[in-house]
């Protein structure tokens, strides 16, 4: 479901010539796009800051930055993500060996994925594009084909040689070393998404997450140049990157807002991309309100985030955005606690009272599912089909009814939704790649009668 914003070139000419590239104002202050953004979002104004004395001089000279104004030619990217990036399973930082490597080339775009445990690995070519806009400057998607494989993995050498995979990317230089967040773009999985990446290992908003050691030590700013970096009395939004519950470390994102059907639904959605504030790539601490006794080690937790600050630069609200896929945030927060590491009943209660059970199809009686709670993380249920056992697949709450997200069959996609009826619902395939689910089938289920 890519959308090809032609619209936006104007607004994107536009905000060039404005000054786009300075750092994100309060979304009130963004300025309004074209023709096919239609709603300016509403985020709570903050406070002002409070009349200071006028500055007796120029603020501290920041370390040098790389690409500080975040616009980028396309070979500059390569060589920016150029290096071998070690795999940090979930986001933690704690391990007591390397899991695995992503490297990449800058001027061939030679890519591989290796596990250091069994050895094995999948390698072959990378490209660069902007999931947003094409040419604009701001790189956020690398689609990986597999042309190499291991040995290990020669069971799926049909499936493997040959596949695409599109994944979006963000990265930052985090308290003295790089970080890289990977994020599967599209409806289900592809079988180096699914079964090499793995869907377990994500970190939060289904990113995977590596780091990279630079070839020369950092000049990581100092306090006083990181304080010149904050964001004061302001509502902004950013992508955080590590908790530490009592502080976070965020970079700052340039958003615009514009509408979107999504599933038949209008969304108010944003654009996200690196902002022109001097420090494009760098990930700025931020202490948080009221949290000195939950500070932890810290792990990665990424996302796009509004955050509200005071007049020192104190997060006083930082509230996470509701993801809803192909790289897309919702410029709503996420207030239901769907996209949290554990369900929140309240939200849940309804939809499973209706669905979690067992179903059969009246018209092939040995066609059911079966309906289960699954991690938010994945929709929330999860629906085993025992036509298909070696099939996963997971659905959200969309309405009154489900919408399954992701269903791998075969290496196949497939996508639908599930109307409820009265102790029945109609399972219709919006999309597939199957052809046991051709697009548009329509297949009802009943509480089965014993």
């Amino acid at each position: 479901m890519r959308k090809t914003w032609i619209a936006l070139l104007l607004v994107f000419a536009l905000l060039a010539a404005a000054g786009c590239g300075k750092a994100a104002e309060t979304p009130a202050d963004t300025p309004a796009p074209a023709e096919n953004i239609t709603k300016e979002i509403e985020a709570p104004a903050a406070e002002p800051a409070p009349a200071q004395e006028p500055a007796a001089g120029p603020g501290p000279e920041l370390p040098p930055q790389i690409y500080p104004d975040g616009y980028l030619e396309e070979e500059e990217m390569a060589g920016l993500l150029s290096g071998l990036w070690e795999f940090l399973p979930n986001g933690d930082i704690i391990r007591l060996e390397p899991y695995g490597f992503f490297s990449f080339g800058d001027e061939d775009r030679f890519a591989m994925f290796n596990t250091t445990d069994d050895a094995q690995s999948v390698s072959g070519t990378y490209a660069l594009a902007d999931i947003f806009m094409e040419g604009r400057g701001t790189w956020n998607e690398l689609s990986f084909t597999v042309s190499e494989i291991s040995e290990g993995h020669a069971d799926a050498r049909d499936i493997l040689v040959g596949e695409t995979t599109d994944l979006q990317f963000l990265t930052a230089q985090v308290e003295g070393v790089d970080a890289l967040a990977l994020r599967y773009l599209g409806n289900g999985d592809t079988y180096f998404s699914y079964n090499i990446l793995q869907n377990d290992l994500q970190a939060t908003d289904w990113f995977w997450v590596f780091e990279r050691e630079p070839d020369e030590p950092r000049n990581i700013p100092t306090d006083e140049q990181y304080d010149a970096m904050r964001k004061k009395g302001e509502t902004f939004y950013a992508f955080c990157w590590r908790d530490y519950g009592d502080r976070c470390l965020l970079q700052e994102m340039a958003v615009i807002p514009y509408q979107e059907d999504w599933y038949g639904e209008m969304e108010d959605c944003l654009m996200y991309m690196y902002p022109a504030n001097g420090h494009a790539f760098t990930a700025v601490p931020y202490e948080i309100e009221g949290m000195k006794d939950y500070a932890h080690s810290g792990e990665y937790r990424p996302g796009l985030m509004r955050v509200t600050t005071d007049e020192n630069g104190i997060v006083t609200e930082l509230l996470p955005l509701r993801y809803l896929g192909y790289g897309v945030y919702s410029s709503e927060p996420e207030m239901n606690g769907a996209g949290d590491d554990e369900r929140n009943p309240g939200y849940y209660s309804e939809h499973d009272a209706r669905f979690i059970g067992e179903w059969i199809n009246p018209d092939e009686p040995t066609d059911r599912i079966y309906i289960s709670e699954a991690s938010p993380q994945t929709g929330g249920y999860e629906l085993f089909f025992s036509k298909y056992p070696d099939a996963e697949a997971y659905a959200n709450i969309d309405g009154d009814g489900l919408y399954m997200n992701q269903m791998l069959v075969d290496g196949k996609w497939v996508s639908g939704t599930i109307t409820p009826g009265e102790f029945s619902f109609e399972l219709t395939i919006t999309e597939s790649d199957f052809p046991g689910l051709p697009k548009g089938k329509k297949i009802r289920y009943m509480v089965p009668v014993y």
